[in-house]
């Protein structure tokens, strides 16, 4: 994953927060979400146009309608914005 510019990370959807690897305070620097592992920071640091994009894909995933989340956003990271990519899928319930 390290060398794809890739983290991995669980999403802990009663609590809230991310379980992430090492990798996630590097690719998130400069951001207000490297340090705060919650998907409420990373929901906060979307853009408008991004949340709706992220709501919609969790949303279709969630109801059955997509058997995956896969949608890109950005979060600013001073001057600049860092974009992602986010795959994946529940894998309990």
């Amino acid at each position: 994953l390290g060398s794809a510019g890739m983290a991995a990370w669980e999403w802990n959807l009663p609590s809230s927060q991310l379980l992430v690897d090492e990798r996630w305070e590097s690719l998130f620097a400069g951001s207000s979400v490297a340090k705060d592992r919650s998907m409420q920071a990373l929901l906060l640091a979307l853009n408008e146009a991004d949340r709706e994009i992220f709501d919609a894909a969790c949303a279709a995933h969630f109801e059955g309608k997509a058997a995956r989340i896969v949608c890109e956003f950005s979060v600013p990271a001073g001057r600049e914005r860092l974009w992602f990519r986010l795959a994946g899928q529940v894998s309990g319930r």
